[in-house]
């Protein structure tokens, strides 16, 4: 058996880029602005935080865990 670590460290990365986006509340709402839940049978999110500077940060943590999650099941990974 052989572990392909160039598709790991490559998976990683892309998490990582995920997780950026998901903790700035800007760049969330402007990938839903995106996403077409009609075509793709998603689940729109209940809640999508404003993109206003008094909110920056606040998708940290638990929100950022789980939109990450949340795009993960929706692309099977």
């Amino acid at each position: 058996m052989h572990l392909d670590a160039n598709r790991i460290d490559e998976r990683i990365q892309k998490l990582q880029e995920i997780k950026r986006i998901a903790s700035d509340p800007e760049l969330v709402q402007m990938l839903f602005e995106f996403i077409d839940f009609e075509d793709n049978k998603l689940e729109r999110p209940r809640r999508i935080p404003p993109a206003s500077d008094a909110n920056k940060g606040l998708a940290a943590g638990d929100e950022a865990s789980e939109l990450i999650n949340r795009v993960a099941r929706s692309i099977g990974a």
